[in-house]
């Protein structure tokens, strides 16, 4: 479902802004009130009780995007969908909003997940923490969150996608039909060091071979 409405209508959030990088590079991020959501970049939702609902300008939610979301209590939202593959895709020279695929299980440290990416050497990184946006402290040893949007630098232009890079042959999702059942994918490792990679199935009884 992609409508911001149908997921987030009738819970506590009231509030969720995506940012959709134009030729305006972002150098620095502080406390996120003070955000202009009107600037070129930004796409906000607001809930019908809000006075900005008129002029709410995110239409759809798109998978594997990071979104900053506001709630006026704890709420639990439901998100319904077809998995997708979404590249990141770096802005340079510029913060990037971006949320990043770690194992939850054995998650990275942002010195780990970007040792071999020249464009991110500088590690420099902010988390939303009691309403500011502050820079990580320690990002070489600290583990990154999975589910949790950051602002992090990307200096000159990068296709970097983590220590373990997947090619699905170009698009989003993998499809199989009578004329094809065959599909070939790529996984690369991009660092220095030995990584280890599984393939599991998450659901539904379809053999994978």
């Amino acid at each position: 479902e992609a409508s911001p409405q149908a997921v987030f209508g009738g819970t506590a959030v009231d509030v969720v802004a995506g940012y959709y990088p134009t030729g305006t590079t972002v150098q620095f991020i502080s406390d996120p009130g003070e955000v202009d959501w009107k600037r070129p970049g930004w796409g906000v939702w607001y809930a019908p009780t809000r006075p900005e609902a008129a002029v709410s300008n995110l239409t759809a939610l798109d998978g594997g995007r990071a979104y900053l979301i506001h709630a006026l209590a704890g709420a639990t939202v439901t998100v319904r969908g077809t998995p997708v593959f979404a590249p990141l895709r770096w802005h340079p020279n510029s913060l990037n909003f971006v949320g990043l695929p770690v194992d939850p299980e054995s998650a990275p440290s942002f010195g780990e997940f970007f040792a071999s990416s020249a464009a991110h050497g500088g590690l420099r990184v902010y988390r939303l923490t009691e309403g500011s946006w502050r820079p990580v402290a320690s990002p070489s040893t600290t583990p990154i969150v999975r589910g949790v949007a950051y602002w992090v630098y990307c200096a000159g232009r990068s296709e970097w996608q983590g220590p373990l890079a997947v090619d699905v042959g170009g698009g989003s999702v993998v499809q199989f039909s009578s004329a094809l059942s065959t599909s070939q994918w790529r996984v690369l490792n991009r660092s220095d060091l030995p990584v280890s990679a599984a393939l599991g199935r998450v659901s539904g009884d379809l053999p994978l071979s």
